[in-house]
């Protein structure tokens, strides 16, 4: 028992040697395709956490315990190894690099795919240059970083909206803006100032109809889809980005000095001049070293702009967080405008076991958009009445006692044919504010319910409600004794209700390693309702007041405008990849729009694309200059809806928006209410459609240092969604019609290059 006792203790503390026996290890991490050495490369025992980085001369060491049976390698951008040790001591390993920009995600309609594994035309917004603009939004970064998408602004305040065009407008007199897709909530016209751009994670901008045809009804204009940023698995961190800047316009139109302006009027008039500026024992010279007003410098001033962001983000497996805020406030450049942002957004994903997860991201956010607007006058006043208009046509100097910086009107001018006023005091009068709030909610679940199928359901909620005050007191151009309307204001309400359901099945399978399926089918709704409600008083007799004299004037007609729509589809869609080098996408969807009457209220819009990844054939594999090449052709056809919600039906109008009063009649003496039918109905209002085929060539050179992405496209829109004039002797202006066609073409190329990258 002794003998056995001994020998037991004496193969313990055999094992415990041999366990503690180690060896080392040495070695050199180089780069396959250049030789370079590699500093900073993870080499670790395989399964364990024991291990070491490579020095600055890609050199290490590492003591290996007895029995280990092999090294991990990893660096970021390279293809990771594991090197069987096999009881040798000295390693030279090659890693090759691993071309990050072809193996990115890219987010597509209902899921993601790789770069590389692309069939459609999809552009990608990068966020880092982006995020580098001082802008309020994304969509003002968005110019000349996309091929084939427009950007233009109708005016530069603080807070007006930004008009995006994908490849060319197709309709004539609808909208033509694209489709925004918001973390997977479609949205048409949303306020793109509700995003802070310091917390999207990438934009993607479809633009062919092999990738837009998913969205169906909505996708003709092209779809921009904006993923926000959400918490990744880590310790907490907290980050702060913020800028204080001023803004200056860098453009003026040059104006008359008092020698250019009087010697102007002279030429038009050189027998009333010698009344106004040329009165007996003066001259033209008197004017050459005059001051002069200059009311450009007046209204334009250097506006200060500020914003800062915070969050905090981390995680484990299981649970991912994110929580931000954003604080934005702009002057314009105008005097009395500018635009402030408040925002808080909070995502969370949870894993609730292997099979089920969930999560939730919720916006807040509020913003306020003051002064007039520069380009355009208020609809409701004369087209006349533009605020440069005054500004470049007012005088810059005068005669006698008149004080013009002072006074509203010129009392040289005839006010009943000349509408200039002093832009300065109306600029400063005027109070125009628009007041926002929007909340956007969504919450998905994912159920995999087979290792290859899995079923999503996801809702949200999207609500925007808006106030906008309007007032003109007697010192502006819209309230002055001698307008129509007199002091005047009003007040208008606007809630806007979007609700979304979309359930889909994804099923995802690998066969024999050379065949890669994934399919897509689902079925969704979503529905809108928009109500606005107003109030306005003219004349009103207390302008100390303000808005709160409304009741003491004459009122005008209440606005109340309730509408609503909704929208279910059935969507499909498949990708089938043969070895990565032969690529097919065919997607189907169905859509019906209660816009639409019974016989005319479904469509289809089929697509489908091929891709050739020529780069990976045995021809081109040897060429090492050439790290991608793929050829790309599509078809499909997309839809489009945007027309008003009744379209489709007769109204029926008590007045119209000019304050005539066609509604009204005589009867015992007296005016009386009426009702008059002010449009025509039209059955047979159907869907436009837009047919696309899009060729596409993406080029790849000396491992995506160089890249060049080349499209041809050709539409065609059919059908055409048109407000067509009519004639006059059927009583009516215009109606809705499916009338006419149009085409639009194009090559768009995109060259993009790194022409400094530095070591890790």
């Amino acid at each position: 028992m002794r003998k056995v006792f001994l020998l037991l203790i004496m193969l313990t503390i055999k094992g415990y040697l041999l366990q503690g026996q180690t060896r080392q290890v040495t070695g050199t991490v180089i780069d396959a395709g250049n030789g370079d050495t590699l500093p900073g490369v993870s080499i670790s025992i395989t399964g364990t956490s024991k291990g070491t980085v490579s020095d600055t001369q890609g050199k290490f060491r590492l003591d290996v315990p007895s029995g280990s049976a092999s090294l991990t390698i990893r660096y970021v951008g390279y293809q990771q190894q594991i090197i069987p040790l096999m009881g040798q001591a000295t390693f030279s390993i090659k890693l090759k690099a691993e071309n990050q920009m072809l193996n990115e995600a890219v987010v597509v309609g209902y899921g993601q795919v790789n770069r590389r594994d692309i069939t459609g035309s999809v552009g990608s917004v990068k966020m880092d240059d982006l995020n580098k603009a001082p802008v309020r939004s994304f969509d003002e970064a968005l110019a000349g970083r996309v091929a084939g998408v427009q950007v233009s602004s109708s005016d530069g305040q603080p807070g007006a909206g930004i008009n995006i065009i994908v490849r060319g407008a197709n309709s004539l007199t609808q909208d033509n803006s694209p489709l925004y897709v918001i973390d997977g909530f479609p949205i048409e016209g949303p306020d793109n100032n509700i995003l802070n751009p310091a917390e999207i994670e990438s934009i993607e901008v479809l633009k062919d109809a092999s990738a837009t045809a998913i969205y169906g009804a909505r996708g003709a204009n092209g779809v921009i889809l904006i993923t926000t940023k959400k918490g990744k698995e880590g310790a907490p961190a907290i980050s702060y980005s913020g800028y204080y800047g001023l803004q200056e316009n860098i453009n003026t139109i040059p104006l008359m000095n008092p020698y250019e302006f009087v010697k102007l009027q002279q030429e038009i008039d050189s027998t009333g001049v010698k009344l106004t500026y040329l009165p007996a024992g003066t001259s033209l010279e008197d004017y050459r070293n005059a001051k002069g007003i200059d009311w450009q410098d007046k209204l334009l001033r250097t506006a200060p702009m500020q914003n800062h962001s915070v969050s905090l983000s981390g995680g484990t497996s299981s649970t991912r967080y994110s929580v931000s805020g954003n604080l934005l406030d702009q002057d314009g450049v105008i005097i009395n405008s500018g635009f402030k942002r408040y925002q808080g957004k909070m995502s969370l994903d949870q894993t609730i076991n292997k099979r089920f997860r969930a999560g939730t991201n919720i916006f807040y956010t509020y913003t306020k958009t003051f002064g007039t607007s520069p380009s355009a006058p208020d609809a409701a006043y004369s087209a006349m009445n533009y605020l440069m208009y005054s500004v470049w046509g007012y005088r810059p100097v005068t005669t006698g006692n008149v004080d013009l910086e002072n006074s509203l009107t010129d009392p040289s001018l005839n006010p009943t044919n000349d509408y200039r006023i002093n832009p300065i005091l109306s600029a400063e009068n005027e109070q125009r504010d628009r007041y926002s709030t929007n909340f956007i909610g969504n919450a998905y679940g994912e159920y995999l319910l087979t290792k290859d199928l899995k079923l999503r359901v996801t809702g949200g909620v999207n609500r925007t409600g808006s106030r906008f005050d309007t007032f003109n007191n007697s010192n502006t151009r819209y309230g002055y004794a001698g307008s129509t309307n007199g002091v005047n204001g009003s007040i208008l309400y606007t809630d806007v209700n979007n609700w979304l359901n979309e359930n889909t099945l994804t099923y995802n399978r690998k066969f024999n390693k050379d065949h890669s399926l994934n399919v897509v089918g689902g079925v969704t709704f979503q529905g809108s309702d928009y109500k606005r409600y107003g109030l306005s008083a003219i004349h009103l007799p207390n302008e100390e007041l303000g808005l709160s004299g409304l009741d003491e004037g004459v009122s005008q007609p209440v606005t109340a405008v309730n509408s609503e729509w909704s929208l279910m589809s059935f969507l499909s869609r498949v990708n089938y990849n043969y070895k990565g080098r032969y690529l097919l996408t065919a997607s189907f969807r169905a859509d019906g729009s209660s816009k639409f009457r019974d016989n005319n209220r479904w469509s289809y819009f089929p697509s489908a694309a091929l891709a050739w990844r020529v780069k990976d054939e045995a021809f081109l594999k040897k060429a090492d200059f050439l790290s991608d090449a793929k050829v790309r052709i599509g078809w499909g056809i997309t839809g489009n809806n945007r027309v008003d919600d009744y379209a489709t039906y007769a109204r029926l109008s008590f007045d119209n928006v000019s304050g005539v009063y066609n509604a009204y009649y005589s009867y015992n003496n007296s005016l009386q209410q009426g009702v008059y039918p002010s449009s025509l109905a039209n059955l047979d209002l159907k869907w436009e459609k837009t047919a696309q085929t899009n060729v596409g060539l993406d080029l790849g050179f000396f491992r995506q240092r160089i890249s060049l992405t080349a499209d041809y496209y050709n539409k065609k829109t059919s059908d055409l969604l048109l407000n067509a004039q009519l004639p006059y002797t059927m009583g009516y202006e215009t109606a809705y019609k499916n009338i006419g066609k149009t085409g639009n073409s194009g090559l768009e190329l995109s060259l993009s290059t790194v022409n400094i990258e530095t070591k890790r």
